[in-house]
């Protein structure tokens, strides 16, 4: 898979350059059309569940890539943990994020089934974006360390 990694940033260098062109040259057909970028991009995105899945099937893995009854704040803490080391390294700082489960959850709950790498991903995402938005609106307020930030 790694020298497929840099795929999707080679897809946007190109959708960048022909746009670029298409403005100078005044060229009204779009080579890389939203839809023809969304379809590589949701391709993609499939072609690497079944891989996932197909390794951890062959790794004796029941479910493969979906998770069965995960636990769900542990993604969560997860996830959260490598975003405050992303921002940490970026921005000098991170937040520190207090995670609260609800206790409304009865003994009947059974979590949904998920493909764990891609809610990971998504919270990270989201809280990398958190974290940046608040350290940026903190810093221009506030002499800037970590026991000064706000909980996230």
């Amino acid at each position: 898979m790694a020298r497929h990694g840099t795929s999707v940033e080679t897809l946007a260098d190109a959708v960048i350059s022909v746009r670029t062109m298409q403005e100078i040259m005044d060229f009204q057909n779009d080579v890389f059309s939203e839809e023809s970028v969304e379809s590589f991009l949701r391709s993609r995105l499939i072609i690497q569940l079944l891989c996932d899945h197909y390794v951890a099937l062959s790794k004796g893995k029941a479910t493969g890539a979906v998770s069965i009854g995960a636990d769900i704040v542990d993604v969560v803490d997860d996830a959260v943990t490598e975003a405050k080391h992303v921002c940490d390294a970026n921005m000098g700082v991170a937040p520190e994020v207090v995670i609260q489960p609800t206790e409304s959850i009865s003994g009947d709950f059974v979590p949904p089934p998920i493909i764990r790498s891609w809610l990971h991903h998504a919270i990270v995402e989201v809280s990398k974006n958190a974290m940046t938005s608040n350290i940026e609106q903190w810093n221009g307020q506030h002499d800037m360390t970590k026991d000064s930030l706000p909980p996230e």
